[in-house]
């Protein structure tokens, strides 16, 4: 059974790239004040910004944002895995512990999900734990 922030995460991602995929078949250009998408006349956002208004939109466009989503989704595999997990030796007989290990990965889970705590589903638990 998949732990429950895994699959809540998922679903987060999977909403975000369903966002992302519905603007990805635009071309996004800057015009003076304003932002096109496909090179159209009308423009999608007609407001003024400053350069870095115009870098964050940038960095957030489509593709990027896609990319951001495959890179989530590949530490929720490997997260899935290692809560999975058994305890096991290594090559040199070393105990691999997987309880430290399920530990770390809950710690690198919860920093994933609080982006997100703004989302329905995001549960107390999940705030990220201070090792001080």
């Amino acid at each position: 059974m998949t732990d429950p922030l895994v699959e809540w995460l998922r679903a987060v991602l999977e909403e975000a790239e369903r966002a992302a995929l519905a603007c990805s078949h635009r071309a996004w250009t800057r015009d003076g004040g304003s932002i096109y998408g496909d090179h159209e006349t009308d423009p999608i956002v007609d407001w003024v910004y400053d350069d870095g208004a115009w870098e964050h939109i940038a960095r957030h466009d489509p593709a990027s944002v896609l990319a951001d989503i495959a890179a989530k989704r590949a530490i929720l595999e490997f997260a899935d895995r290692v809560l999975a997990a058994r305890d096991e030796h290594d090559a040199t007989g070393a105990l691999f512990s997987v309880p430290i290990a399920r530990a770390r990965i809950r710690d690198v889970l919860r920093l994933l999900a609080s982006a997100y705590r703004d989302r329905p589903g995001f549960l107390p638990e999940w705030e990220p734990v201070r090792h001080d």
